[in-house]
């Protein structure tokens, strides 16, 4: 906003050919009041509403940053409930976390290249959640050697639990899985540890809470 207006950015993208969404749009001024997504049968609009729009959602990070908005001018009569209206708003709010925290993604990756995306991202986005909740996550690098160092690390990725991300790569020529453990205690790491304590390894180290380091 500037002053009392409000500026709208560049058009990014459009799927069809909607209405044009403009700043005095009453679905747009409640969503961004909001900070929430607005819809035209929601009780906080007016009968009168001046809107050419069906749904307005703005696209928030978690630090309420506000990194753009969504207008929907058509969609099937019975799409427009109340579950795809939820469901809409977690997409955009994970949308726009990724947005947000590219830059510390790309940095992480540029300290360790062959990190994959998806384990990067995840990766941030549990340092951020315990930065803001303090809910820990850890780290688990195992580094294998020996005659069977290739068939164990194997067997570790076909008994991964469903919650855990698993990054293999390869340090000084040794086979290395780092288990990305999301929203675990000491005691949930140290219960991994004791499950796979019958499965052979040349090492382990944990590092907690969640950290980049290698």
């Amino acid at each position: 906003e500037r002053g009392s207006s409000l500026v709208l950015g560049a058009l990014v993208t459009r799927v069809g050919d909607p209405a044009t969404l403009t700043p005095n749009d009453e679905l747009l001024r409640l969503a961004l009041e909001s900070r929430s997504l607005a819809h035209i049968a929601s009780q906080d609009v007016s009968l009168e509403s001046q809107s050419t729009q069906l749904v307005v959602a703005p696209l928030v990070a978690g630090n309420d940053t506000l990194i753009g908005v969504l207008a929907v001018t058509r969609m099937p009569f019975f799409s427009l409930n109340l579950e795809n209206l939820q469901m809409m708003s977690v997409i955009l709010a994970y949308y726009a976390d990724n947005i947000r925290h590219a830059p510390d993604v790309r940095r992480v990756q540029e300290r360790l290249p062959t990190m994959p995306a998806l384990f990067a991202e995840e990766l941030v986005r549990m340092m951020l959640m315990q930065k803001k909740v303090g809910i820990p996550s850890h780290i688990v690098v195992m580094s294998f050697g020996g005659t069977q160092r290739e068939e164990i690390p194997a067997e570790f990725l076909r008994i991964k639990r469903g919650l855990d991300l698993y990054w293999q790569t390869q340090v000084k020529g040794q086979p290395v899985i780092a288990v990305l453990m999301p929203f675990a205690s000491h005691a949930s790491k140290d219960g991994f540890l004791q499950r796979r304590s019958a499965v052979r390894r040349a090492g382990t180290v944990c590092r907690s809470p969640c950290s980049p380091q290698t």
